[in-house]
């Protein structure tokens, strides 16, 4: 996926890969699907101290696919878990915290 002139990486998998290499620490992205600027996000997180905590937006992520995020992840050469099973989806787990459930794909080694 690259832009349509072939100029590089897609916008965003240069988000992703720009949050990703800024993390002071494992990075993750965490996705919410829903209506509504509360319910509809893509964030990098990050661990420090022992806990996450949020680290950048992922503009381009909001309202995409999590198909297009992961196809986004691998665009950016991020070391995303891959499932063994059926088609190989990534591994993405489910999050909760102060806000709607949503879901997390690790962008680095934990």
């Amino acid at each position: 996926m690259s832009t349509s002139r072939g100029e590089g990486p897609s916008a965003l998998a240069a988000q992703i890969a720009t949050a990703e290499a800024s993390a002071p620490g494992p990075a993750v992205l965490r996705v919410w699907h829903g209506t509504g600027p509360d319910l509809s996000r893509c964030e990098a997180w990050t661990l420090q101290d022992g806990h996450w905590v949020r680290h950048a937006p992922i503009p381009s992520g909001v309202g995409t696919t999590m198909r297009a995020i992961e196809t986004a992840a691998l665009e950016a050469h991020l070391p995303i878990p891959r499932g063994d099973e059926g088609r190989r989806r990534a591994q993405w787990r489910s999050v909760t915290g102060d806000g709607p459930a949503g879901f997390e794909l690790p962008l680095s080694d934990l």
